[in-house]
């Protein structure tokens, strides 16, 4: 008896020290697979390897993302970062309206394509209500699943619309590349040179009509509202409208490569553009390209940042107050 109980004293201090070993080993393991998980280049690679036209779940510190494969530019960047695309701009720009003393109560998210820019702002400001128009019936359909996984329901109000100021019949054309790059287009020839600078492959066209905000929101716009705008190219567009007449602050992409594909005259039309919005009272603007260096508005600030970026792709965001 006393040498069973011996043996089994030596068999359970041997069982101990394994476990003991086997536990601090699977540890170490488990922290080196997260810290190669989270490398960039260890993320890359995941996404590339996953099948195109395939939805994965991406979780963030600014909420969750049902992402599609075939998006290698949001969707992609979102992946490999493990932070939703432009939730560092949304970040900067609250800090920014802050210090200014600048508070709204709805952020309007025009071009919101999968919400990474307006769910991340609900992590950020939990207080604030969304606004969301969205044309693209894909990106719509995984906005929706995006704020219902997040259980964001009772604080978004979304529209699957095209926006614009025009009433003419244009075309809606979407990309194999990329569904965040869907764009309106006057007409077949403008989407020929659109084609020919971004090398894009068209995935679908239709004949559509574009509504005015104004039309889309049945909204005061004399409340304390803020816009950020995204879609390639019509931000000029829109920006003459309720928007800047009520002197809104506003976060807008700026793209001098689009404008010069969709207006034969663009540095004439930033002219106009300039004088309207220091009419309508806006002061300062904060160019994302420069670290938001604060700057005074003042005639020629739209076309120096146009030949600042140049005409070969290169863009920037704007916030103007």
């Amino acid at each position: 008896m006393k040498t069973f109980i011996k043996k089994f004293k030596i068999f359970n201090f041997i069982f101990e020290v394994f476990t003991s070993v086997s536990e601090n080993i699977f540890l170490k393991i488990s922290t080196i697979s997260k810290l190669l998980l989270n490398l960039k280049i260890i993320r890359r690679l995941a996404f590339n390897l996953q099948p195109r036209n395939k939805h994965i779940l991406l979780s963030t510190n600014y909420g969750m993302y049902v992402i599609n494969t075939n998006s290698r530019i949001i969707g992609k960047k979102s992946y490999i970062n493990n932070i939703p695309y432009s939730a560092n701009s949304v970040k900067k720009v609250f800090e920014i309206l802050t210090k200014e003393n600048i508070f709204f109560d709805y952020f309007i998210d025009i071009g919101a394509n999968i919400g990474t820019s307006c769910i991340s702002a609900s992590f950020i400001n939990e207080k604030i209500k969304f606004l969301c128009i969205e044309g693209s019936d894909e990106n719509f359909y995984l906005l929706q699943k995006n704020i219902i996984i997040n259980n964001l329901e009772s604080r978004f109000e979304l529209h699957n619309s095209l926006i614009g100021n025009k009433d003419n019949l244009r075309i809606f054309v979407e990309f194999k590349e990329e569904k965040g790059c869907s764009s309106i287009f006057e007409n077949h020839e403008e989407l020929e040179r659109y084609k020919r600078e971004f090398g894009y492959e068209v995935d679908s066209i239709k004949e559509v009509k574009t509504q005015k905000i104004e039309e889309i929101l049945k909204i005061d716009f004399n409340k304390k509202l803020f816009f950020w705008i995204d879609i390639e190219g019509l931000d000029l567009e829109i920006l003459n409208s309720e928007i800047t007449k009520n002197k809104h602050p506003v976060f807008f992409e700026f793209n001098p490569t689009f404008y010069k594909l969709k207006l034969i005259n663009y540095q004439n039309y930033l002219e106009k553009l300039e004088i309207e919005l220091m009419e309508y009272g806006y002061e300062y603007y904060f160019l994302e390209a420069n670290k938001f260096k604060k700057e005074k508005i003042m005639k020629g600030f739209l076309t120096h940042t146009s030949a600042l970026l140049g005409e070969n792709k290169s863009a920037t965001n704007i916030l103007l107050i």
